[in-house]
């Protein structure tokens, strides 16, 4: 069990170091500047709804999915499966 912390210990100082030495060969930019994978999800998701060439149904689908951690391909296909239902059944009673 110490052998497996101290292997993750020097792995995680591995991987800082390339990190840090990634970042210098980039201009320099800090630690603080780059986004967690967290981060550039949240605002991926939270923009959806701001865009005007994504259907607002399918959006407000996709950021919920995302914000309740069901993001799936199954729950998206059953989520725009209901959508087009509802859509069929708007086309239907207006005519």
């Amino acid at each position: 069990m110490i052998r497996i912390l101290v292997k993750f210990r020097l792995e995680e100082k591995r991987e800082r170091l390339r990190t840090q030495e990634v970042l210098q060969n980039c201009g320099g930019l800090s630690m603080d500047e780059i986004q967690s994978g967290k981060e550039l999800c949240d605002q991926f998701f939270g923009a959806l709804s701001s865009r005007e060439d994504i259907d607002q149904k399918v959006a407000m689908l996709l950021k919920n999915l995302y914000s309740e951690g069901k993001l799936t391909g199954d729950n998206i296909l059953r989520g725009l499966e209901t959508l087009r239902m509802e859509k069929e059944d708007e086309g239907e009673s207006q005519t």
